[in-house]
């Protein structure tokens, strides 16, 4: 795309959701996506306004939508929450010089883990209304 197109293409974004579109805006979407043919740029923002309603644009999803950038399906990405929590609690016991044995024969006796951990150390046993889990 050339800088008039860009200008055209946004002047149509623009009366989408009412964004501020200034010289600087120009030059970031003619970066990231000047490569993108008008028609299909046009197209992409076509489809974009009609399947995302209430979702706010930007330069990467008229990518997606062209087909010129392959978006992996997020439920493709795997779980690692507990991974990442089982992790945290590990980490957190060996900073308080704590083993795993000891907090879990331990981890009721509210005063001792209040005195153990820090107060953002404290949700391995107490929830955020303070009650034991």
């Amino acid at each position: 795309m050339i800088r008039s197109e860009m200008a055209l293409l946004l002047a149509k974004v623009q009366l989408g959701d009412n964004r501020h579109v200034d010289g600087l805006v120009l030059d970031y979407w003619l970066d990231t996506i000047g490569d993108l043919e008008l028609d299909v740029a046009l197209e992409a923002l076509k489809k974009f306004r009609r399947e995302r309603p209430g979702t706010y644009l930007e330069p990467g999803h008229l990518l997606e939508l062209s087909g010129v950038l392959d978006v992996p399906d997020r439920w493709d990405v795997p779980d690692v929450t507990d991974q990442v929590i089982e992790e945290s609690r590990l980490r957190a016991l060996e900073a308080a010089g704590v083993t795993e044995a000891e907090f879990e024969a331990r981890k009721h006796d509210r005063a001792w883990v209040l005195s153990t951990f820090p107060v953002e150390q404290r949700q391995l046993t107490y929830g955020e209304d303070g009650e034991s889990e």
